[in-house]
């Protein structure tokens, strides 16, 4: 049986998780669902100048991107659309 895969990213962790949630909650009554199966968060860490301030050093800044990943069944997915 052939799945399609939902890829969910997002900033808060909490968002994800909850829209997860709701996604497997819905696919669960309709068919087969696997997940929300975490996926590895990436992290962009940058520098921001301190522009006209006292301070000699910049600040400094981290950005984390959450991803999720749920597979949903052909069959749960046609009656899940409808």
């Amino acid at each position: 049986m052939a799945s399609n895969p939902i890829r969910l990213k997002a900033f808060d962790h909490a968002l994800i998780d909850q829209a997860a949630a709701d996604i497997v909650t819905t696919a669960e009554k309709t068919g087969r669902s696997l997940g929300p199966i975490p996926l590895p968060t990436n992290r962009s860490c940058g520098r921001c100048s301190a522009a006209r301030t006292s301070t000699e050093e910049p600040e400094h800044f981290e950005l984390k991107t959450h991803k999720r990943l749920i597979d949903i069944s052909i069959r749960a997915r046609r009656r899940w659309s409808r």
